[in-house]
């Protein structure tokens, strides 16, 4: 590992920001997943490449948005005009296009559609790099229908859409213990399963039996988001705030605390792996680092 960070601290927070190069479903994409990207061709205008489409639960209800990934500002035109027609037909109660993509069983969609006039909320808005649909309901039945359609809409779509409100339950994956040990350097990484609020992550990086460094973390999940908090060698706090979560990897960023790490990914693998990444800014120079984690085998470590 390379010394210019403290090696648990990248080992930690890193997940790999995996970017498609072209309207292929990414590796790793289920058939089913692939169908409903096919048909989202006859709906939508934009590429699902070149955005991202977010669903974000709310007490009442939740927010969609569709935003440019990167440089692609010819997408943010093509993004209003689907997302603007497409609220206006939820407003008509009119669900043509959700069906056509996910089929007219899709979950939550009846109870949107039987939706009386002021029960179900659809507001459209525009957002600098795309625009969004706020949607509420009035009744508790239909903020589960909401909720239930935005659980759909993410597994259907895979890695092509995202979320930031998670609970906690959705990392359980992540508990355990981790190596990565090239034979001249071990790296261990443990976290525990998770509470309503919290989990507890430790590291460190053994050289010759020694310890080269250490670090203690956590995912904490608050009023204003989920967190994740690291303490390199027991220093200070540094804060990442989640920023999206797409069912196998979540995305913490730097809200703007100045430290060097601008980025830290964690992505669960189809073989049951674990990649971390680390993205940030060494005095100017951008660097990107991904570490390959596999579970540690029972019994003591060693």
């Amino acid at each position: 590992m390379r010394t210019r960070l403290p090696a648990p601290l990248l080992i930690l927070l890193s997940l790999p920001i995996l970017a498609a190069a072209s309207d292929a479903p990414a590796p790793g994409t289920s058939p089913r997943q692939a169908q409903v990207r096919e048909k989202g061709k006859d709906v939508m205008p934009f590429s699902l490449d070149k955005t991202v489409h977010s669903f974000d639960k709310t007490a009442n209800g939740g927010v969609q948005r569709v935003r440019v990934r990167g440089e692609a500002p010819e997408q943010v035109a093509m993004i209003r005009s689907h997302l603007r027609e497409i609220a206006a037909s939820f407003t008509a109660r009119n669900f043509d296009k959700p069906a056509h993509i996910h089929g007219a069983d899709m979950p939550g969609l009846a109870a949107m559609k039987a939706a009386r006039p002021g029960e179900l909320g659809v507001r459209y808005r525009e957002l600098d790099d795309g625009a969004e649909i706020a949607y509420s309901g009035r009744t508790p039945q239909l903020v589960a229908a909401i909720h239930a359609w935005f659980d759909a809409q993410l597994g259907d779509h895979g890695r092509d859409a995202v979320t930031a409100t998670i609970g906690l339950e959705a990392l359980a994956w992540l508990g355990g213990s981790w190596i990565i040990d090239d034979g001249k350097q071990r790296v261990e990484e443990f976290w525990s399963a998770p509470a309503d609020d919290s989990m507890i992550g430790m590291s460190r990086t053994l050289r010759d039996g020694k310890t080269q460094s250490f670090e203690f973390m956590r995912i904490a999940s608050r009023p204003d988001g989920v967190f994740f908090i690291a303490q390199p060698r027991g220093k200070p706090p540094v804060e990442f705030v989640l920023q999206s979560w797409d069912g196998a990897q979540a995305v913490f960023v730097n809200p703007g605390n100045g430290d060097h790490l601008k980025r830290i990914v964690y992505r669960r693998n189809a073989d049951g792996t674990l990649t971390a990444r680390v993205e940030g800014d060494n005095d100017g120079a951008a660097f990107v680092e991904d570490f390959p984690y596999r579970r540690a085998p029972a019994g003591p470590a060693g």
